[in-house]
């Protein structure tokens, strides 16, 4: 059973047992299909087991450190969550899930729902009703053929709020005050003999609410049907063990017409507010509609899912993505013109961390005054876009004078990035902590001469005025207005057509090999985890800390998954894409 405590504490364990299940996948392919809706705005979930042990692999083992100013509330959540972290192996099976994780995350009109697959229904209802007994909670049972409901409502949230009440009595009074509850807005907590469902409701006295959202109506027309999933995974290469959409324009249906479900739900719940009413259907009127519609038409759908996974005992490794559809290809073009060059190395040293920007300087005043063009083009009328007019007419024009003299100060830059391959730090921590410096900072230029002589007209970068463009070296420790730590030396150097300043041995082999260009794209960033954690971990036991605190996060980040995670984002033919590689050492 699970450990006794505070009640937020065991709900907290409960809501990351939903949440572990929405990180996870089904135990047979389209389990749940069937009860998804074809106009659904969302969807995320899975359609291929996804073994436990695996998600594991990438939580921490250890507990959260807490906080010395933190409240009695605050305490209880991070209990709970290093509770739920710490017990998982232990803690699932006992609610019920097995060992691959099922999930899909749905609206049902206008109403979220999340549905898991539960291994034994029967124990989670027991965990459920051991909770409800133990702090005397009665939530609404309501009686539908195949399903044991449950509906949480305000009535349900007070009595929990007299959790740590100190007599008898008042804890009788919240538990009357449920009764009440028959047809008040709330979550739906629903199981079957397969499912644990997950919803929110507005009226769990209605009947025909209920049973569409919790699936005993199923939807006339399914996700599945309409093929809009498997055309997604088949255009962006996602695999069955996770994918997911936004569609915007079933978003824009939703407010601006009164035909979808979701409409008509929201005009069920408008009947009694008058402000809300108006709202909506200053949003079904023209030109709000039309605008609105042309908004989203630009901006179809948002996707994400897994691209590969790979798992052996050793390590996992997976490719993860997501893009911003863009159906505008003017506006495509325009972004597009902002990606430049990532400084890119043959060499072999592996940074700690490793960030890159490419940016185009000389088209920065091309990108803004195509992006003004296309916002000045249309003067929306809908009161919602308004805000849109404003930033045409004041900001971007305000931000085009600046992007003009940064270009000027700037010509011919494509790209910068900023790589820490490690820092040395003293044995004995005194007044000079940091020993050596391993890092490299790489300005990618079209002409790096020319980009010296302009640098060289500022006096607060004198100190490249010395800087030969033959590729050898010059120390800046002399001519830096600041003092360098003892064992560092910065140099710089032109490098192909790269301007660099660096320091350290790994740095010094980076910055020798640099790769011409590099790579076109606009951002990319690389974390070591498994050399950050060592570095910090022996730098706490260097200084020889030993508060209680510390030892605490020195155990919480020695348990954290270790690997290399790459991100990468970039203005494509297709929108803007996300990109995440990651590889994560199993192997202890």
């Amino acid at each position: 059973m699970l450990k006794s405590g505070g009640l937020r504490k065991k709900l907290v364990i409960a809501l990351c047992i939903a949440g572990f299940g929405s990180a996870g996948s089904s135990q047979a392919k389209d389990s749940h299909s069937a009860y998804i809706p074809a106009d659904t705005p969302f969807y995320i979930g899975t359609e291929e087991g996804f073994p436990v042990e695996v998600m594991l692999a990438f939580a921490p083992s250890a507990s959260i450190p807490m906080p010395e100013d933190s409240d009695s509330e605050g305490q209880e959540i991070i209990e709970a969550l290093n509770d739920f972290m710490g017990n998982l192996e232990t803690i699932l099976p006992e609610w019920g899930v097995g060992e691959n994780l099922n999930f899909s995350t749905y609206a049902v009109g206008l109403y979220p729902v999340v549905r898991i697959a539960l291994a034994d229904t029967k124990k989670f209802n027991a965990q459920l009703a051991a909770l409800e007994t133990e702090h005397n909670l009665k939530p609404q049972a309501i009686d539908r053929p195949g399903f044991d409901i449950r509906l949480y409502g305000e009535n349900s949230l007070a009595a929990l709020d007299k959790d740590d009440a100190e007599t008898a009595t008042e804890k009788e009074a919240a538990n009357d005050s449920v009764a009440e509850a028959a047809a008040a807005p709330g979550v739906v907590i629903a199981t079957s003999d397969t499912d644990l469902v997950i919803a929110l409701v507005s009226n769990a006295g209605e009947a025909a609410q209920l049973d569409r959202v919790i699936g005993i109506d199923k939807p006339d027309a399914t996700m599945a049907q309409s093929g809009k999933l498997d055309k997604i995974k088949k255009r962006w290469g996602y695999g069955d063990q996770y994918a997911g959409f936004i569609d915007t324009s079933v978003v824009t249906d939703i407010l601006t017409s009164n035909k979808s479900q979701a409409s008509k739900d929201i005009a069920a719940l408008n009947e009694s507010d008058a402000d809300s009413r108006a709202f909506f259907e200053m949003m079904q009127s023209e030109p709000c509609r039309g605008e609105i519609n042309s908004v989203s038409d630009n901006w179809p759908m948002v996707v994400m899912g897994l691209q590969d996974m790979n798992v052996s005992e050793d390590e996992i490794s997976y490719v993860s993505h997501m893009a911003t559809e863009i159906g505008h290809t003017q506006l495509k073009e325009t972004l597009k013109l902002v990606r430049g060059v990532l400084p890119a190395s043959q060499s072999a040293a592996k940074a700690l961390i490793s960030i890159g920007l490419g940016i185009s300087v000389d088209s920065l005043t091309q990108f803004v005054g195509q992006l003004t063009g296309l916002l000045t083009s249309i003067k929306y009328e809908c009161e919602l876009l308004t805000d849109l007019n404003k930033l045409a007419t004041a900001d971007l024009s305000a931000a085009s004078m600046g992007v003009v003299m940064f270009g000027g100060m700037a010509r011919g830059v494509e790209g910068v990035s900023f790589n820490i391959f490690d820092i040395i730090f003293s044995d004995d921590g005194g007044s000079d902590p940091i020993k050596g410096a391993d890092l490299a900072l790489v300005l990618n230029a079209k002409d790096p001469q020319v980009l010296v002589q302009t640098l060289q007209m500022m006096p607060q970068l004198g100190i490249l005025s010395q800087l030969p463009l033959d590729g050898s070296e010059i120390s800046l420790n002399d001519m830096l207005p600041v003092p360098v730590p003892e064992g560092v030396e910065l140099k710089a150097a032109v490098k192909d057509k790269n301007i660099v300043i660096f320091g350290g041995e790994k740095a010094s082999e980076y910055v020798g090999r640099l790769a011409g260009n590099g790579e076109g794209g606009f951002f990319r960033a690389q974390i070591d985890t498994a050399n950050i954690i060592d570095k910090v971990t022996s730098v706490m036991q260097m200084m020889g800390q030993s508060s209680e605190q510390l030892e605490d996060t020195m155990a919480y980040m020695k348990g954290y998954p270790k690997g290399t995670i790459d991100y990468t984002v970039d203005f494509t033919d297709n929108g803007i894409e996300l990109l995440s590689t990651a590889v994560i050492d199993r192997s202890n």
